[in-house]
C-alpha cells in the first residue's frame, strides 16, 4: 500500500466492510433510543450523518493521493512496547504474596500462644 498499489476490488471490498460496520453501528444507536426517551437526550439535536455516499465517492485515486501524501518514509516512526506486567511476572508477584500472606498468618497464630 505505501507504494500506492491499490486496486478497484480492494478499494470495493473495503467499501463493503465499512458500510456493513457503519449499518452496525447505525442498529446499535437506533436501539439506544429508550435513553432519548428518558429526557438523557433530544433526538431532535442528534443528526446521523447519510455516511454511505460518502464511502461510495472514495475512488482509487483519491486513495492513491492520499498513500502520497501521508504514507511518506519522513511520516513513520516506530515504537518499542515493554509491558509492565507479564504472565512469569505475575506468577512470581501471586507467589511472593502468598508467601508474605502465610508467613503473616504463622507470625500472629504463634503470637497468639
Amino acid at each position: 500500500m505505501r507504494r500506492g498499489e491499490i486496486s478497484a476490488e480492494q478499494v470495493a471490498h473495503a467499501q463493503a466492510a465499512l458500510k456493513g460496520r457503519w449499518a452496525l453501528d447505525m442498529e446499535e444507536a437506533h436501539s439506544g433510543q429508550r435513553g432519548w426517551r428518558s429526557g438523557r437526550s433530544n433526538p431532535a439535536s442528534r443528526r446521523f450523518p447519510t455516511t454511505r455516499p460518502v464511502i461510495d465517492a472514495v475512488t482509487v485515486p483519491d486513495l492513491q493521493r492520499m498513500v502520497e501524501t501521508y504514507y511518506t518514509p519522513e511520516r513513520r516512526f516506530a515504537g518499542l512496547h515493554h509491558p509492565i506486567v507479564t504472565v512469569p511476572r505475575s506468577a512470581r508477584l501471586l507467589g511472593v504474596m502468598a508467601g508474605v500472606g502465610t508467613v503473616v498468618w504463622l507470625g500472629r497464630k504463634l503470637l497468639r500462644r
